[in-house]
């Protein structure tokens, strides 16, 4: 009996959250095509865009390393080297 009573107590609950939630308050999906750089073309769901709009991609999935897992081009100086060098003057030791 207590069982049941909380299951009812929580559908109550669960109910009365549904009627609370806003509407239209989410941006509406519809379909885009998504171009790539090499030509190849493939349809989506978004938010982007108006329904039918096609977005071209200037990131080459082929040749970027977020895709093809290879190193990025590390810059010669890192951001201590640079921190070091622009305070070089100022004095922070004892």
């Amino acid at each position: 009996m207590f069982r049941l009573g909380l299951t009812v107590l929580f559908v109550k609950r669960y109910l009365i959250a549904i009627n609370k939630v806003k509407k239209d308050i989410h941006p509406k999906y519809h379909r885009i095509t998504i171009e790539m750089t090499d030509g190849s073309k493939f349809e989506t769901r978004s938010t982007w865009g108006k329904p039918d709009s096609v977005m071209r991609l200037e990131i080459d999935r082929l040749k970027h390393p977020a895709w093809t897992g290879g190193k990025t081009v590390l810059m010669e100086s890192g951001q201590v080297e640079k921190f070091k060098n622009k305070y070089r003057s100022m004095s922070f030791e004892d």
